[in-house]
């Protein structure tokens, strides 16, 4: 990781972190990190724990039905960070495999919503061949909503924005690889 404090001018290694954080940078904050009201940069690494489960990815759901992802944290403005869980609880059905892309948002109640994708068992059944998987092909997913009320430490599945009702795998608007 490097990062400039110049506007990009000059670029500079950012520090190792001590164990158990060897393998990392003092600070892995990317796009997706967000600035709360009471002090915290938060961001979603959309991996099960510090260690980054192998594989990568979200761990099954845990006999309570949350799954477990690594949230990191900063209290000086995202130059350090520690990890913690946060534990997402969402419908049994609803496999979610990554969390990568989740940004958040703080609400005026200072409760956090965040997003991101699954494919939804029963409902999201088609499979779309995309040209990197031929035989085995994707489950079309759904981008859904979560809200947390305790600042990040849980967050529960609030709605779906967006899926595709007709799971029409034909006649795509435009073909990408």
């Amino acid at each position: 990781m490097r990062r400039s404090s110049d506007g990009g001018s000059t670029w500079s290694v950012v520090p190792q972190q001590a164990p158990p954080f060897a393998t990392r940078t003092s600070s892995e904050f990317g796009q997706n990190s967000f600035a709360t009201s009471w002090g915290e940069v938060l961001s979603i690494t959309g991996f099960g724990d510090h260690v980054r489960a192998k594989p990568a990815g979200i761990k099954p759901p845990s006999a309570n039905g949350s799954i477990a992802a690594e949230m990191l944290v900063s209290t000086d403005n995202g130059l350090t960070m520690t990890s913690r869980t946060a534990l997402l609880y969402l419908p049994s059905a609803l496999k979610l495999s990554n969390m990568a892309h989740a940004g958040m948002v703080e609400l005026k109640d200072g409760s956090l919503l965040s997003y991101s994708y699954a494919h939804w068992e029963g409902i999201d059944g088609f499979t779309v061949h995309w040209p990197t998987y031929p035989k085995t092909g994707l489950p079309k997913d759904r981008t859904f909503v979560m809200r947390s009320i305790d600042r990040g430490l849980s967050f529960h599945y609030l709605s779906t924005v967006v899926f595709d009702s007709s799971n029409n795998t034909r006649n795509c608007v435009l073909t990408s690889d």
